[in-house]
């Protein structure tokens, strides 16, 4: 891989990681209600799950969902479950009329907690594994590397996990 062709790597993956969505949200919201510790392990855990992503489509999603082709769907329908989960609880508790009556949104207070919550956001979230897809096409060939495709994950993950 040339230099030019992973600065072009690094910007997707900075693209990706810095494009508004439920992980921002749900990140933001853990910093607040537990402090820097806690929005650092939900990154960490955040950035773990986006290894798995850019581990998979990197080393052959396609052939692994050529065998199982009901994964794709498992992994859209608890994606769809577990956002539209978020999404009802943002809302219910944005829309409560007072402070008693309002629901917490949140996961879990604990360390372990935050770190569930940052890698189920990724893991759950076919989005990234489209995204991977359409960027690590771009990099990966039939002749890349093992040494290519590792420059690539680890690029996502640092990126992402830094961010």
């Amino acid at each position: 891989m040339t230099l030019t062709t992973w600065v072009l790597l690094v910007s997707a993956c900075f693209a990706g990681a810095a494009s508004p969505g439920p992980s921002i949200a749900l990140l933001s919201k853990t910093v607040m209600d537990g402090g820097i510790r806690a929005g650092v392990v939900f990154g960490s855990a955040h950035g773990l799950g986006i290894f798995f992503y850019a581990l998979l489509v990197a080393f052959g999603l396609s052939i692994t969902l050529s065998f199982i082709p009901l994964l794709i769907g498992i992994l859209n329908v608890a994606g769809l479950v577990f956002l539209l989960w978020l999404a009802y609880i943002m809302f219910s508790s944005s829309f409560a009329r007072s402070e008693s009556d309002q629901q917490k949104f949140q996961i879990s207070n604990t360390l372990l907690g935050n770190f569930g919550s940052g890698f189920l956001i990724v893991f759950l979230n076919p989005k990234i594994a489209l995204f991977f897809v359409a960027i690590f096409t771009q990099f990966v060939g039939d002749a890349s590397s093992f040494q290519e495709k590792a420059i690539m994950v680890s690029t996502a993950t640092i990126v992402d996990t830094s961010w």
